[in-house]
């Protein structure tokens, strides 16, 4: 197997059509058929089959996609170690995160990564996290930020900042007006006064009669949700499910309902304004940004100096 059978082969598995692979290749679809056919000639046996729709693998092409992978991801870690060796004078660097993470927290932390270390190819992966969760196991990104908490076998997950979980009140409610004190305001926030042992706290039982929106079952903040409003001993009423958290805190900003909001969210969303926040009397209402790899998988320095710079910038 060479490095373009490798290429042709796996894209074809990926794409499941040879006229999107061959696009994705930048070759012609009949250039690439007549390829795979001599590929398949020369091994003796069929890598795809072509009478099911979308195109699938046989037990054989299964078996060499599967090789293939694993040669995919020893080459990429010979060439991270290596590029150590050439201290960060050569390498690349792919980090996945949601959309709030690439739109909000990333952008800074890129620009200062590739003004120090201008020779690292940096690529950012915008997907939901059970999608990059895959795409850690298959190698095809080095990173992930996102909020793990169970002890998965094939990954390792690295804590970096702990974050406080908010209760975000439409402005309108009228529960603003009993606990006025306890609001805080965007620049409480900013400053951390909300980490202080004086700062005011909220009984989320005192709100069970709001209207709530909820990210999807498959976020983090979902589960916890669904616990902090337990500990307070109510069933939430669930008003509308949502797969991004900045489509929840402006609904919430517009009186639509109710959400739980990270600190992480406000420090970074350059927000002129903010709905009213309030920190709530719960133990459980905090979680750790963590940066989650691939259990095993050899730690680039290039990926070791990201780390640590995105450490430098949560402490700020």
């Amino acid at each position: 197997m060479n490095s373009l059978d490798r290429l042709y082969v796996l894209t074809i598995a990926h794409e499941k059509n040879f006229s999107r692979a061959a696009a994705k290749l930048y070759i012609s679809q009949p250039a690439l058929s007549a390829y795979i056919i001599k590929l398949e000639k020369g091994l003796g046996c069929r890598l795809f089959d072509r009478n099911t729709f979308p195109l699938s693998l046989t037990s054989e092409g299964q078996a060499f996609v599967d090789c293939a992978s694993k040669e995919e991801t020893l080459e990429k870690e010979l060439g991270d170690y290596l590029s150590d060796l050439t201290n960060l004078e050569a390498g690349c660097l792919s980090i996945g995160g949601s959309q709030f993470f690439c739109t909000c927290f990333l952008p800074p932390i890129l620009t200062d990564y590739a003004r120090r270390y201008p020779k690292i190819s940096i690529s950012l992966v915008e997907d939901g996290y059970p999608a990059l969760k895959m795409m850690l196991g298959e190698g095809t990104v080095d990173c992930v930020l996102d909020y793990e908490t169970q002890k998965a076998q094939n990954l390792t997950v690295l804590p970096l900042h702990q974050e406080q979980i908010f209760l975000a009140l439409p402005p309108h409610s009228p529960r603003n007006q009993i606990f006025t004190k306890a609001c805080l305001t965007k620049e409480q926030i900013l400053s951390g006064y909300y980490l202080q042992p004086d700062c005011p706290k909220v009984p989320l039982s005192a709100f069970r009669e709001e209207e709530f929106l909820f990210l999807n079952q498959e976020h983090d903040l979902y589960d916890r949700s669904q616990k902090l409003c337990s500990n307070a001993g109510f069933h939430p009423k669930i008003k509308m499910f949502l797969n991004q958290t900045l489509t929840a805190f402006a609904l919430t900003s517009a009186d639509f309902g109710a959400s739980f909001i990270s600190d992480t969210v406000i420090r970074c969303g350059n927000f002129e304004k903010i709905p009213p926040i309030y920190k709530i009397d719960d133990q459980d209402a905090c979680r750790f940004l963590s940066a989650i790899c691939k259990k095993n998988r050899y730690i680039s320095k290039a990926l070791q100096r990201f780390l640590d710079l995105t450490a430098e910038r949560l402490k700020e």
